[in-house]
């Protein structure tokens, strides 16, 4: 009989941890939705202008809209599915692209990726 209700608890508190992850992950599209547009970018610690005027859009579908230019046969802007996991956000479409929130506010996005093998860091805020 203990075993059984010990049975039970784990599968109980399993199933509330993935539903308490997954809540989690749209908040994290719902506290980014909206147009974020690029105020300084940087190569490794080399501050660039080539990617001024690079927005990120996030819509309440859960698609991302972006003119960031990560991949020179893509038309732009385009626009993908995103998903969340922790501080990441990826979208299946983007073949090895990940970003990293490294720091989010109210209206302050700092991200992180690699593209092409090189770090970018980037800045936006929300408009």
């Amino acid at each position: 009989m203990k075993t059984k209700v010990a049975a039970i608890q784990i599968v109980f508190f399993t199933l509330l941890l993935i539903l308490v992850s997954s809540c989690k992950e749209e908040d994290k599209l719902s506290q980014l939705l909206g147009h974020w547009q690029l105020q300084e970018a940087s190569r490794g610690t080399q501050v660039i202008q080539t990617l001024q005027g690079t927005y990120f859009k996030f819509t309440e579908d859960g698609m991302l809209e972006s003119n960031l230019p990560y991949d020179p046969s893509i038309e732009m802007p385009f626009k993908v599915p995103v998903e969340f996991k922790e501080n990441t956000f990826f979208s299946p479409k983007m073949e090895g692209v990940v970003f990293t929130m490294e720091k989010f506010e109210e209206n302050t996005l700092r991200l992180s990726c690699t593209l092409q093998n090189i770090p970018f860091y980037m800045t936006l805020t929300r408009e």
